[in-house]
């Protein structure tokens, strides 16, 4: 199954196994579920753009990331200056995307506290110690 495009979907137990577009093809957007979904083997495709925006998955609920495979549609447009929020939820986030087609110094940065998944540039300071 392929779902993309905003919008809300609703009643009952969302079971999702293939691709996951909120924006669709090549278009940035919002999906919201308004219910806990099971995600486990589905891709959330993601487009980005160097401004900082992107595409978002949005659960009204309880999200787990665990077993959901983060792949960003057009990498190239990753700005090191920014960051991108891709998962969000109102309750509970829980586990970690299952792999993603991220290059370092690119990674996934969870924050729990604040029920987000954002992806980052890392950045740092390296110390010689002779």
């Amino acid at each position: 199954a392929r779902v993309s495009g905003g919008g809300v979907i609703s009643n009952g137990v969302v079971v999702l196994t293939g691709t996951i577009a909120p924006g669709g093809t090549n278009a940035i957007g919002t999906l919201t579920l308004a219910a806990t979904p099971v995600l486990g083997g589905a891709t959330l495709l993601a487009d980005v753009a160097s401004d900082g925006t992107g595409d978002l998955l949005y659960v009204r609920g309880d999200l787990d990331l665990t077993g959901l495979t983060l792949q960003v549609a057009n990498p190239l447009q990753l700005s090191h200056q920014q960051t991108y929020t891709v998962a969000a939820c109102s309750g509970t986030l829980s586990g970690k995307f299952a792999s993603t087609n991220l290059e370092k110094p690119w990674f996934v940065m969870y924050d729990y506290s604040a029920h987000t998944a954002k992806i980052a540039f890392a950045t740092g300071t390296m110390v010689l110690i002779r």
